[in-house]
């Protein structure tokens, strides 16, 4: 009886385990095909702008780089790198690996043409010079896929809507009025609470990298979150956005052209 008690037992646990495994299978497997769907209760995003000269600065044989001049758009004003709905892994929704595979190897003039209007076409190219390279492609497919009921125009007008309302704050007038000079952190951070709230610079980081011993701004990222579809306001959206961690102590606002 003894025995026969342990072997119940034993049976038992096997069983219990057996059917743990099983359902870790189970759910493991619905969370990868999640991962390629839009998640659509997700509000929270990441706005990315760069300052065009300093990424010049790295990749002066891209067309937009080999274009810039003095006078363009991106010489003066922040420019369009990105859209990302979060949480990062939130990308490439419902995208065809064949697409994800160009897209992942640099291959941008390869992926699917997007229909977008002619006047929005010519809004990119002035306000997101990677659009000569195809960037407005990648950034559709990988991070726009993801915002549920968006298509590219919607996405890239929302996305510039965005951009507009920090180039016509404080923090552009900033930035501008000190090219090839240095600017602190703490410039910024004055410069978004002046411009979008007290809150505003605890959702900013800014990114540098060093070029012969130059620290040179080259990108901001807005944690913001909300409804973007009803005429998005940045300063309430940065209000309700996540804190982010620490930023780049500041460097300089590299003028056009090679230095």
């Amino acid at each position: 009886m003894k025995k026969q008690s342990l072997g119940s037992i034993a049976f038992l646990v096997l069983a219990v385990i057996a059917a743990a495994w099983l359902n870790y299978e189970e759910n493991d497997t619905e969370h990868s095909q999640e991962a390629a769907k839009p998640k659509s209760g997700s509000a929270d995003y990441v706005l990315a702008v760069s300052w065009q000269p300093a990424f010049c600065e790295q990749r002066p044989g891209k067309p937009e780089c080999r274009s810039q001049r003095a006078g363009r758009f991106d010489a003066n004003y922040f420019t369009l790198h990105g859209l990302w709905p979060q949480p990062r892994d939130n990308v490439y929704c419902g995208v065809s690996q064949n697409t994800v595979k160009k897209d992942k190897s640099g291959r941008w003039n390869e992926l699917p043409k997007l229909d977008l209007s002619q006047p929005l076409r010519d809004e990119l190219a002035s306000k997101m010079p990677g659009y000569r390279s195809n960037l407005h492609r990648h950034e559709w497919y990988k991070h726009g896929t993801c915002m549920p009921g968006y298509s590219p125009e919607k996405y890239f007008r929302v996305s510039l809507d965005l951009l507009d309302q920090l180039n016509g704050s404080a923090v552009r007038e900033l930035i501008v009025r000190n090219i090839s000079r240095e600017v602190p952190f703490r410039d910024f951070n004055t410069a978004y609470q002046r411009a979008f709230g007290r809150e505003a610079a605890k959702r900013v980081i800014l990114d540098c990298y060093r070029d012969d011993g130059r620290r040179i701004i080259q990108e901001f990222k807005l944690s913001i979150s909300g409804n973007l579809s009803k005429m998005p306001d940045l300063g309430s959206l940065l209000a309700a956005g996540d804190t982010v961690g620490r930023s780049c102590p500041g460097g300089i606002v590299d003028p056009v052209g090679l230095q």
